[in-house]
């Protein structure tokens, strides 16, 4: 089985090229860490599946670049912070 990080990392790396080229076909400025807030806005959920084992859920490539324009307007907020209680269940 391939699953986890092992297989997250490059499906992600590939959706973030993809944003990141529709970004330069538009001539809009890169800003990395908005690029990974805008991915992550942009998740959707999977039914059934525990936020443990999907993280942010499966990344939208079209609303994330809708999020990221958003983002870079002002209109949203920047950065997204987490904050996770190690004591509560999940």
């Amino acid at each position: 089985a391939f699953s986890g990080t092992s297989s997250a990392a490059p499906a992600l790396a590939g959706a973030a090229t993809v944003l990141i080229s529709a970004l330069k076909q538009e001539n809009i400025p890169v800003n990395a860490a908005t690029v990974v807030n805008a991915l992550r806005l942009s998740g959707r959920r999977l039914k059934n599946e525990p936020f443990i084992f999907q993280g942010y859920g499966l990344p939208q490539v079209e609303e994330a670049l809708n999020i990221y324009k958003s983002l870079i307007r002002g209109t949203s907020f920047e950065e997204v912070q987490v904050t996770i209680d190690r004591d509560s269940v999940d």
